[in-house]
């Protein structure tokens, strides 16, 4: 740049004079002027901004240090001048955001004109570094939420979960966080021109939706830690929301202070938008997949009360009322899949305990057996399977407790019919169907294997479920049981 600006804020008469005569004896290429007090400095910043402040360390109406919290210096590198032996408290300086710091001496003011040189390049690069990073980059000072965090934690403070709940007490804290810089990617994200703009509109760019993450980003740096990341939204010039993903970190040496904090964010407003899109177009295909379920449900159940009005005229004890009545029980455990997941949230999956309940219950009903007299267990707790496998498994179930009512309880015996379903590895169920009736001879399987609608129907459901079906009867009953995967 030409003719940098260079101001010295020095009250020590013969130092400032020494100063402007070294400048002007060894370079013309800055323009220097001298500031002998803060409030001078304050001024001088207003009317005719430095590229480069020099400070003295103690003046006459305060702590030079203070110009590093004044707003005006955001983007002005600061050197500190201080005396022999008090390198520490310049040290500190650093710390809260100066960007150099000298010894007093004749030497060093004589190398002055170098040092400005040398900071200005150091500065022009890491300024470039920030403003022209593709992302978006806030500088914040955290030195007032600190302050208020250590005022609570001296008060015994522990619980910051609970501390920071009160909606008063987040605007409290987040009224003390200072915005030192941005940079260009964050003007473009938001949508502004000038930093002036963002920084006055502020309380637009924050948004309400936000205060959840920042609570989560008190607690962090509350309870010890220096960095943070999350996801929160802003508002950009347009008003319109701007979703972002971002990472806090404490700049190395501001641990102490938290004067020095940056912000990177990532702009994921289309994810988020696409995402916002995909669950729509989701509860739409879920809307009209509960109307096919139904539908489906109900055209079953048209077709099972047709069976039964047929029913109601034909002679009970005739071989066409069994059948129809058998008929009738698999119309409706396909009918009772459908309502299932009619009624549920997941399209996805049948939960089978509830599913073969109700279906034995109807079972029951249908073939008019009394429940004290049989009795049916189930046992399949958290089982779910998939709408193409627990049509199958329904109607498989359906047929061996048919055939169990049927045939394992005569002249009234009482009995159980046990129901079970268990995972038997990755993907892999067995499913086991047993009574304790009366059993049947290896000659009445057999002939049953040939002659029987449902102990075909059992062999071809199994087939269709990828599995193999295996009977076993002794005098103590009959057991099927069939091992398949999904």
């Amino acid at each position: 740049m030409d003719n940098p600006h260079v101001l010295i804020v020095e009250d020590d008469t013969a130092h400032a004079t020494f100063i402007l005569r070294v400048f002007k004896e060894q370079s013309d290429r800055f323009r220097v002027t001298v500031a002998d007090s803060l409030n001078a400095a304050y001024e001088a910043i207003r009317n005719d901004k430095p590229q480069l402040v020099i400070t003295d360390m103690l003046l006459p109406d305060g702590d030079g240090t203070t110009l590093l919290k004044y707003g005006e210096i955001s983007g002005i590198p600061i050197i500190i001048m201080t005396s022999f032996g008090d390198e520490r408290r310049a040290v500190e300086a650093i710390k809260n955001g100066a960007f150099d710091y000298i010894v007093k001496s004749v030497s060093t003011f004589k190398e002055l004109p170098h040092t400005v040189d040398r900071v200005l390049h150091e500065w022009e690069l890491l300024w470039n570094f920030f403003d022209n990073s593709p992302i978006a980059i806030w500088e914040e000072d955290f030195s007032g939420v600190k302050q208020l965090i250590d005022g609570a934690r001296s008060s015994g403070v522990t619980d910051w979960v609970a501390y920071f709940e009160p909606h008063e007490r987040m605007a409290a804290f987040a009224s003390k966080i200072k915005i030192r810089d941005i940079n260009s990617a964050t003007l473009k994200l938001l949508g502004y021109i000038e930093k002036a703009d963002v920084l006055n509109s502020l309380s637009t760019v924050f948004s309400e939706e936000g205060i959840p993450t920042l609570r989560q980003e008190f607690i962090a740096l509350a309870t010890g830690r220096s960095c943070f990341e999350g996801e929160t939204v802003h508002h950009d010039a347009r008003g319109e929301k701007v979703y972002v993903y971002f990472k806090l970190g404490i700049m190395p040496g501001y641990e102490d202070t938290w004067s020095r904090v940056l912000i990177s964010t990532v702009d994921m407003s289309e994810r988020v938008k696409a995402e916002q899109a995909l669950m729509r177009s989701l509860a739409e295909k879920e809307i009209l997949l509960q109307e096919v379920h139904h539908r489906v449900k109900n055209n079953l159940q048209v077709i099972s009360s047709l069976i039964n009005l047929q029913l109601s005229e034909n002679d009970k004890s005739s071989v066409m009322t069994r059948s129809l009545i058998d008929m009738e029980a698999r119309v409706r455990s396909m009918s009772l899949v459908h309502e299932i997941l009619y009624q549920s949230e997941d399209f996805s999956s049948v939960e089978l305990a509830s599913y073969i309940s109700s279906l034995c219950d109807h079972l029951l009903e249908a073939y008019a057996v009394d429940q004290k007299r049989v009795k049916i267990l189930v046992s399949a707790n958290g089982i779910f399977l998939p709408l193409e496998k627990a049509v199958p498994c329904g109607l498989l179930i359906n047929e061996l407790v048919v055939n169990a009512l049927k045939h394992a309880f005569p002249d009234g015996r009482s009995g159980t019919i046990k129901i079970s379903m268990g995972n038997t590895g990755r993907d892999a169920f067995s499913l086991t169907v047993s009574d304790d009736g009366i059993g049947a001879t290896r000659m009445e399987l057999e002939e049953g294997k040939n002659k029987s609608i449902g102990v075909r129907l059992v062999k071809s459901l199994s087939e269709q479920l990828g599995g193999q079906c295996q009977t076993e009867s002794t005098n103590s009953g009959v057991t099927t049981s069939v091992v398949f995967t999904i």
